[in-house]
């Protein structure tokens, strides 16, 4: 019995790779796993079995590796936000000399007699 599904998953399973990601990632998957399905309860050609198991692998592989570099890419978002948001310090604290004395702080002006 011929299953074009198996070549379907393959080609879905290619087309992960080449750019498309979890858009034809996750059918390869399933598309796959369903014809591989078929093929182990109702017999069928090992040929075609090997090809919807490479298609069912690709697309997990894809799938997984688009979901890594998403959460990579979120992680490195979250870090450059903290990194770059935090107010930095306009004030900094006056210099401590030992052995010199401070001097006092007046609220009036000086006269000028």
């Amino acid at each position: 019995m011929r299953r074009p599904n198996a070549v379907v998953a393959l080609v879905l399973g290619i087309l992960s790779f080449v750019g498309f990601g979890c858009l034809t990632g996750i059918p390869a998957w399933i598309i796959g796993n369903t014809t591989v399905r078929e093929i182990d309860t109702l017999g069928g050609d090992p040929t075609e079995r090997s090809m919807a198991v490479a298609g069912k692998v690709l697309g997990m592989v894809a799938t997984l590796l688009f979901a890594a570099g998403v959460l990579i890419f979120l992680i490195l978002q979250v870090f450059m936000l903290s990194a770059f948001s935090s107010t930095p310090r306009t004030t900094f604290p006056e210099p401590y000399n030992e052995g010199q004395s401070q001097r006092p702080i007046t609220s009036a002006p000086p006269s000028s007699d």
